[in-house]
């Protein structure tokens, strides 16, 4: 766990800064872009995304919906999104070397 959230820091890190760049062009996410996020976010990310920004459910809600675009609840979404992906991969990995090892 400790080194899902070492390489979960430095991810998040560079991302946020080279989103933080591409953001400031950004006046709207396109619907298609939502869905897709959707897609791939966990059970629970509303609530998630809720924890890392200090907005109210119903900002939350209007960004997912397309309604308005805010660049914090964007990158609260993608880090919820990395952070998921990189435990489940971290899991992945974790099980075939347990499964590739014998037992005695």
């Amino acid at each position: 766990m400790i080194f899902c959230s070492i390489i979960y820091c430095i991810i998040t890190a560079f991302t946020s800064y080279l989103l933080h760049n591409y953001c400031k062009n950004i006046a709207m996410i396109s619907k298609e872009h939502l869905k897709t996020l959707k897609s791939r976010a966990p059970r629970g990310y509303f609530k998630r995304i809720l924890e890392k920004v200090d907005v109210s459910e119903r900002t939350v809600s209007n960004f997912l919906i397309g309604r308005n675009y805010r660049e914090d609840i964007h990158l609260a979404m993608l880090e919820v999104i990395e952070e998921h992906e990189m435990c489940t991969q971290h899991i992945r990995e974790r099980e075939a070397e347990v499964l590739k090892t014998k037992r005695v």
